[in-house]
């Protein structure tokens, strides 16, 4: 696990550009877990799927 140096000098550059910047760089040891995650758009969706259901 790597931590990001510029946040260590700058921690407010996560709040200016959060896709960008990031916190850590974390290496997994099994590579196929990352097909199951969502994108932006899968999680956009997935989230208003749940907001609408709880209208």
């Amino acid at each position: 696990m790597t931590r990001n140096p510029k946040l260590e000098e700058m921690p407010n550059l996560i709040n200016e550009s959060p896709f960008e910047n990031w916190l850590y760089l974390i290496k997994p040891d099994n590579f196929t877990i990352l097909d199951s995650l969502k994108d932006e758009q899968e999680y956009m969706a997935y989230i208003l799927e749940i907001v609408e259901e709880s209208i």
